[in-house]
Order: C-alpha cells, then structure tokens, then sequence
C-alpha cells in the first residue's frame, strides 16, 4: 500500500510540467494558426509550402527554412559571400530528417521535434529544480521559464533551441547523478546542436571537478582559485566527450569544405564579426540614434539587459547551485552577448540560461501570490504576443 502510494505521488508530481505545458503549446499553436492566416494576404512573405503550411506557416519562418533545407538536401553548397546553411549545426536537422521519414514532411518534423523536446525540457527542468529548491520554488520557476516571452521557440516552431535545452539539462542531471558516460553523450548531442554548445563542456567539467571537491576556494574569496587533481578519478573524464558533437561537425566541414571552422566564418553575414565594432554594439548605437523602428530598437534593448542582466546574476548561481552552473552560464550568454552587433537573438539565447531561471523562480516564490500571480500572468500574455508577431512574420529574437 505505501508503495502504490509513493508510485501515485510521483505520478502526480509530473502533472504540473506536463499539464502547464501542453496548455500552453495549445493555445500557442492555435495563436500562430490564426495569426499566420491573417497576416497571409498581407505583404509579408510566407514561408516555402509544405504539408500543412495553409495552416502552420506561422511556425516555420526564419532559420526554419534553413533548417528545412538542410534536413532535406543536406549541406551541399556554400557560397562564398553570402548567408550559408553551414552556420546552422547539423543536431537538429538530422533529427527532422529522421523523425519526416516517420511523420511524411521534414517541417512538420521540425515542429513535432520541438514540441516534445520542449515537453521533455520542462520535465528536465522541473525535476532540476526540486532537487535544489523548494516546491514553490520550483513551480514559480517552471511557469517563469514556460511562459517567459521569449520561449515561443519552444512550442513547435522550427528552431533548434528546445532540443539543445533538453539535451544541456538531461547531460547536468547526469553528471549529478555520477554517470558521466551519459553526461559526455548528452553533451555530445547538445554541442552538435549549437554553436554555444560548447558552454556545456565547460559547465560540465567544472561541475564534475566541483562534485568531486576538486575545486579549492578560499573562504575569504569564495570563487574557485586553483584545481586539485587527487580526488578526480579516470571516469571522469568522460564528461569530456561532450565536445565530440563539435568536433564531428567541424571534421566534416573540414572534408568537405576544407575549413573546419566555416560555420563560424559565414556567421559573419549574420552580423556576427570579430571586430571592435560588434564588441561595442555600433549597429545597436546607430539604430538608437538613428530613432527608426521604435519597436525594433525597444527590443533590441530589452534583449541586451537581459543578457547582462544575466552576467550579473553568475556569481549568485555560482554560491546557490555550483560553480559548475555559473561557469555554463557565463559562456552559453557570454559569447553570444559579444558576438552580437545589436543583441538581436539574445531573448532566444536566454532560454539555455536555465540556471537563471531558477534564481529568478526562488525571487518570486518569496513575493506575495497577488504580485507573482500578475507577474506570470503579464508575461504570459507578452509571450502570447510574441508568438502572433513571429507567425505574423516579425522578426522579434
């Protein structure tokens, strides 16, 4: 008897993540639908057809097509000079490939893919969370990461980003949980994914070193200032192969296009150069002064202060959940905070951030209901918003 009660109790544990979810993916897909079918006549330029695309064109549009394009034909031309499907990492598409043989159209995969990976990332997060913090801590940050505005990206639209948080957690819970085989294979897969991936090897190493009390911090400082190898053991190591994923594509770009790092060089037709004038965000100061889309310039901004922000709080995730978390943090917002002219793309970057996340969850959870129930539901409906404008053809993240 009180096994089949523990057994219900942890089946009753999941209908939270699953049930707020799968909500939210219905009105969401049904806000895209009826978005993308009134802007369809409009000037905006709907997306390439596909099965369902009278109706789903609202989830495919941007790097979608891309994504599509490389599910179906592979990487088989760059262009010197111009935008490249090989600045998009192959974790993804290979995946819509696969699962089109099963559904019958490489888009509709796409959004079939995002969907459960977003399913399986709120679960991931919400386990991820009970494990470090109370339960209304954990419920506050499981809805702050479902319905932040930004996370459209997450409920069936042809992007990359809820596999690549799926797979980033799932490797965190392993190397947790002492399995780093399982970690380093996880990772493998989220760095196969993202150009950011590699924020993952990087958390996972210091996490695995801070496990096994291989980081000495002085208590007069308290970040780690030096590493002590004695208690690490061989196995360890595996965590490692998380950079294989990386390492594949990039040994692939190199036979084929003799350049190993191509992805990162067509970037720049993106507007990601290596150059002061990215570092300093001239493209962001001129549409500032320049006083054109206000909108636009408004959500350039707001993604901007949310990357630091971000920053700001990696030292608070280092002393609350480990140092493993602050350093991932750090790179996955880090490198693209930099590499960005304006911080276009930033409010989608976020979404890796689920540390922050959680922190931002433990804040809310100390607030009265009244004043975090109109906080969550303020950012629900901007997140709402955000999903019409994308299906409308706004270019928003």
């Amino acid at each position: 008897m009180q096994q089949e009660r523990h057994g219900r109790r942890g089946w009753v544990e999941w209908l939270l993540p699953v049930g707020a979810y799968l909500v939210l993916l219905a009105v969401l897909v049904v806000v895209a639908c009826e978005s993308f079918a009134s802007a369809s006549s409009s000037h905006v330029r709907a997306p390439a057809p596909f099965a369902g695309s009278e109706v789903l064109s609202g989830l495919a549009r941007y790097d979608g097509g891309w994504y599509r394009l490389i599910a179906r034909w592979g990487y088989r031309f760059h262009a010197p000079g111009r935008e490249s499907p090989v600045a998009f990492f192959p974790g993804y598409p290979l995946a819509m490939r696969y699962v089109g043989r099963v559904v019958g159209d490489t888009a509709v995969a796409g959004m079939v893919l995002t969907a459960l990976s977003g399913l399986g990332a709120a679960m991931a997060f919400w386990r991820w969370c009970r494990d470090r913090t109370s339960a209304r801590a954990a419920a506050t940050a499981l809805l702050a990461l479902l319905v932040y505005p930004y996370s459209y990206y997450l409920y069936g639209v042809v992007y990359a980003d809820a596999l690549f948080l799926l797979a980033t957690l799932l490797a965190f819970w392993s190397v947790e949980r002492d399995r780093p085989l399982a970690a380093g294979l996880l990772g493998a897969a989220a760095t196969l994914t993202r150009p950011v991936g590699i924020a993952v090897v990087v958390g996972l190493a210091v996490r695995s070193l801070e496990r096994r009390g291989a980081l000495v911090r002085p208590r007069w400082l308290g970040l780690p200032t030096r590493v002590s190898l004695r208690r690490v053991r061989p196995r360890d190591a595996f965590v490692l192969l998380a950079v294989a994923g990386l390492a594949a594509y990039m040994w692939f770009l190199w036979r084929r296009f003799d350049d190993p790092l191509l992805f990162s060089h067509v970037e720049r037709y993106w507007g990601h150069t290596p150059e002061p004038r990215t570092w300093l965000k001239a493209d962001l100061v001129d549409e500032v002064t320049r006083r054109g889309d206000t909108f636009y310039v408004r959500n350039l901004v707001i993604q901007g202060l949310l990357a630091i922000g971000a920053l700001l709080l990696v030292p608070r995730i280092g002393r609350r959940f480990g140092w493993g978390y602050a350093a991932y943090v750090l790179v996955v917002v880090g490198i693209p905070a930099v590499a960005t002219s304006n911080f276009q793309g930033l409010g989608r970057y976020m979404l890796a951030a689920f540390p922050v996340v959680a922190l931002v969850g433990e804040g809310l959870a100390r607030l009265a209901l009244p004043v975090r129930a109109m906080a969550l539901t303020a950012s629900t409906l901007a997140l709402i918003w955000m999903m019409a404008g994308f299906a409308r053809g706004l270019y928003l993240s």
